[in-house]
């Protein structure tokens, strides 16, 4: 891009490193005239993780090389992942009527940004639409026929744009909540009872103060304003957050499925964009998305079983010695 960004881009950043790098990369090239960073605050009782911290800040401040304003908040004390996102985008938001988000483990391609700068605009009088996606979860395919597509159950991911509006009017404590499962009111969003099953249990923890999940209460809101997401026809981002974690071999395995589906693919697109003429849910896509995160296969008792295996499975990954479980697989391969 030749000319300086008018868009705001939002980063959240911590203690990694790796991808902040890719993330400031991408970000250097587009150049925006308005730059936040939010650092959140190390845990005092995690050892060297206020180094690992401050090696990221003094990264991520030195890269800033070009002509902008630009808005650093790092903390001193640590507000957790979701109070920091929750209350970083309130202050975006009281000073910004749109903008670009990042988080530390999704790292952009050069598409994005055109991406969400022309459909910020396109959409930002349209009611039905909640925010824009940076991935389409299902990775290549010939379900989206246009450069983008409109879907209910897409994944944020660390790499969104939406509006002030649509944060700021947000009913972050779930008050419809009961009276939305009560009456089955999301039924038609889904199309296997997995995954209604999943987001049933999701809005109920965080409804009943067991988890705290910003971008869940986001969708939650979406799905009450009966509002879509646009959906890009290739990942235009890749997500890393997966592999966090994954110290177990099915763990290890779910992760790298996932980032197939999480992944920019080497198709560029073109600009403007060709996009559908009205906005409305393409449902083969829904469907498909929550297919491959579910990872359907057979009917549904086939899959309950699935289930139940897979759960007992990674107790034993969790829990028994190595060595043990080693010769458990020994005995059951040579029955």
């Amino acid at each position: 891009m030749n000319k300086a960004y008018d868009v705001a881009v939002v980063l959240f950043i911590f203690k990694r490193l790796e991808t902040v790098q890719l993330i400031m990369e991408q970000i250097k090239k587009v150049k925006p005239k308005v730059l936040y960073v939010f650092s959140d605050g190390p845990r005092l009782e995690i050892e060297d993780e206020a180094a690992r911290v401050n090696r990221v800040r003094k990264y991520v401040a030195g890269a800033i090389d070009w002509e902008c304003e630009r808005k650093l908040y790092f903390w001193e004390i640590n507000k957790g992942c979701d109070k920091n996102i929750r209350e970083g985008l309130d202050l975006v938001f009281s000073e910004q009527k749109m903008a670009i988000v990042f988080e530390d483990d999704a790292v952009p391609c050069q598409d994005f940004f055109p991406y969400c700068e022309e459909l910020l605009f396109k959409y930002k009088d349209c009611d039905s639409v909640q925010y824009i996606a940076g991935f389409n979860a299902i990775g290549k395919n010939e379900i989206i026929k246009e450069d983008y597509t409109f879907g209910k159950t897409v994944p944020m991911s660390g790499a969104f744009a939406t509006w002030a509006n649509r944060w700021n009017e947000c009913d972050f404590d779930l008050k419809d909540w009961p009276q939305n499962r009560d009456s089955n009111r999301f039924d038609d969003v889904f199309f296997f009872r997995e995954m209604k099953k999943r987001y049933i249990k999701g809005f109920n923890d965080i409804y009943y103060g067991k988890v705290t999940a910003w971008d869940s209460k986001f969708e939650h809101d979406m799905f009450n304003k009966d509002r879509m997401v646009v959906v890009p026809k290739n990942n235009l981002a890749t997500s890393y957050g997966f592999a966090d974690g994954a110290f177990h071999p099915q763990e290890k395995k779910e992760a790298e499925r996932l980032l197939k589906i999480m992944t920019v693919t080497d198709e560029s697109l073109e600009f403007p964009l060709n996009g559908p003429e009205f906005v409305v849910r393409n449902v083969k896509y829904d469907r498909e998305r929550q297919k491959k995160m579910l990872e359907v296969r057979g009917n549904y008792f086939q899959r309950r079983f699935r289930d139940v295996y897979l759960f007992v499975k990674g107790i034993a990954y969790r829990y028994l010695p190595k060595n043990l479980w080693d010769r458990i697989k020994c005995m059951v391969k040579s029955k």
